[in-house]
């Protein structure tokens, strides 16, 4: 046998590559899936909510519904027990958007529809008749509630032009946040009535339920006199809300507080407040660049809050300059699009903020955020476009649209990792959802054909132009060995690592059942590190990569390869 020495910094372990990178995969077909494509995760069950566009939708090949001939768009909610479909539900107008949200053990469905609504084929909400000259029939939103075996025990019809974009429940309430103003400069609800005092036709409201009566108790519309659009809310324990939506209005109003804006009627921008439990603003910004005022899907930031009360979001700019409060925060050194996050106080102030720079004018989009222990991670997309972490490119594709994850260390906003999700096929990230077993459940368009098989054949089978996708991905497991024969890993046949308890230098040593040609470390995406050739009993390998995953390729005499998993702490 041969005994190599390798010297490794910072080694804390060195095992055995086993598990699969992707996993439980589901895929819908059809034309539709943009934005508002959406999970929920509830223990080992998930539920999706499909845009279906003119087309019909099929699951793993199977018929699941249509739109038919007479209207554009429609809904599916679907209810999967561990990885497999059981229900499904056919919500269909002439054109149909919406959300799902998961709150106080209820599936509610939020969304709008014009003309007739339909339910799994029975009417219904009958179409509101036109007025004077209007083409289309007048639309209403609607409110759903099923229990989690997709039964439904509730329902809601809105006023022409409303529609709830979040739903929260806290201290006994549910709190709806969304849009009103369309055709009227007033909302009621339950006989409480608000009034829409700029005639923007496209206000913002919030209302309270009583969560046993689901009648309204409170309500209070809020914005400025150009057309806003609310698409996140947040309520803690305290009562304290927050609201993220799109404003175009030189100033912002809630109740008697005025709060200045860019004002800029072409560019949105993001506007986040927090009002305590008596309904007093706390604070308010806004920052570049919000996604427009009829954003009835879910491109919207999440709002993420710890367990200290710090809120997390992601962002975008418009131009090569990042704006927090009128007050340029960030500036591209490439006269490009930069990606931000930001972490603000409970009381308000900017704890910090982390850019990524780019080489285009095209946005990269990362806006699903998850907190764990002390990172904060975020999920998303780069749009054809290159990603730069303080003058180094840690996502290098600016020709396929990527989905991928950055994690940040929550406290300080330093830069941790960056992982592709998938890399041979566009793709845009909408949802991921971590789950008991470490992994993360991701749902994601996909957009062309598969580019590469090198590195995986997991979605080959698959191979369909356009399709939404619903995966269990394993970030331990890097792309060079997702799909690897676990037999290959058997070829090394002992491990030893002296000193140990493990020091700053550590000697690793590898007893093989054949002479070692060359030694290959990769990091955990699959980009080459280090390469070392002719190697014998003396080979060392000497690194200060940062902590994370590695991976060492072994090329044996018999021109087999051998992989090994590679933790650095």
């Amino acid at each position: 046998m041969m005994r190599v020495g390798m010297i490794i910094l910072c080694l804390l372990g060195f095992f055995g590559v086993s598990g699969q990178r992707y996993s439980n995969l589901n895929v819908f077909e059809g034309e539709g899936g943009n934005d508002q494509t959406q999970i929920l995760v509830d223990q080992n069950n998930f539920f999706s909510l499909n845009y279906i566009f003119e087309d019909s939708l099929f699951l793993n090949k199977s018929f699941v519904a249509s739109v038919a001939d007479s209207n554009s768009s429609s809904l599916v909610l679907s209810k999967f027990e561990h990885n497999v479909a059981v229900k499904h539900i056919h919500l269909e107008s002439y054109v149909t958007f919406g959300r799902i949200h998961l709150i106080n053990d209820k599936i509610w469905v939020t969304g709008y529809r014009y003309s007739n609504f339909f339910i799994n084929g029975v009417l219904k909400y009958p179409a509101i008749p036109k007025v004077g000259t209007e083409i289309y029939d007048r639309g209403s939103g609607f409110i759903l509630i099923y229990d989690k075996d997709l039964n439904l025990e509730r329902s809601i019809l809105l006023g022409v032009g409303e529609y709830v974009k979040d739903v929260a429940h806290a201290n006994n309430k549910y709190y709806l946040a969304g849009n009103f103003g369309l055709h009227s400069t007033e909302m009621t609800l339950d006989g409480i009535t608000i009034y829409d005092n700029f005639s923007s036709l496209r206000e913002m409201f919030l209302f309270t339920l009583n969560d046993t009566t689901y009648r309204a108790e409170t309500g209070i519309s809020f914005g400025g006199p150009g057309r806003e659009g609310v698409d996140r809310l947040h309520v803690d324990d305290d009562g304290n809300i927050l609201l993220l939506g799109s404003t175009i209005s030189g100033a912002f109003f809630y109740g008697s507080e005025i709060y200045p804006t860019s004002g800029n009627p072409i560019v949105p921008s993001v506007f986040l407040i927090k009002i305590n439990k008596s309904g007093l603003p706390i604070f308010f910004h806004f920052f570049n660049v919000g996604d427009g005022v009829d954003n009835s899907n879910n491109r919207a930031t999440d709002i993420t809050v710890d367990d200290e009360g710090n809120i997390y979001v992601g962002a975008v700019s418009s131009t090569s300059k990042f704006r927090l409060n009128n007050q340029v925060l960030h500036e591209s050194a490439n006269e490009a699009y930069l990606l931000v996050f930001l972490c603000f106080t409970p009381e308000g102030p900017l704890k910090w903020s982390k850019e990524f720079d780019s080489k285009k004018t095209i946005s990269n989009i990362y806006r699903k955020n998850l907190i764990f222990n002390d990172e904060i991670i975020f999920g998303g997309f780069t749009s054809g476009n290159i990603l730069i972490n303080d003058g180094e490119i840690i996502q290098n594709n600016d020709s396929l649209t990527i989905s991928g994850m950055i994690k940040l260390d929550k406290e300080t906003g330093d830069f941790k990792s960056y992982q592709d999700i998938v890399t041979n096929f566009g793709s845009r990230l909408y949802s991921m959802h971590k789950l008991s077993n470490d992994n993360y459940l991701i749902y994601l368009r996909r957009f062309g054909p598969i580019t590469n098989t090198n590195f995986d054949t997991f979605f080959v089978n698959n191979n369909i132009p356009s399709a939404t996708l619903i995966f269990e991905f394993n970030p331990e497991i890097p792309q060079i060995i997702s799909t690897l024969d676990e037999e290959k890993i058997n070829n090394i046949t002992e491990i030893n690592i002296f000193p140990n308890p493990i020091q700053n230098e550590s000697k690793l040593s590898i007893q093989s059942n054949e002479p070692i040609k060359t030694i290959e470390m990769y990091d955990i995406n699959g980009r080459l590190i280090e390469r070392i050739s002719a190697v014998d009993e003396t080979t060392t390998i000497n690194t200060n990569q940062l902590p994370g995953t590695y991976i060492m390729k072994f090329q044996m005499e018999s021109q087999g390869f051998v992989y090994k998993k590679l933790i650095i702490q």
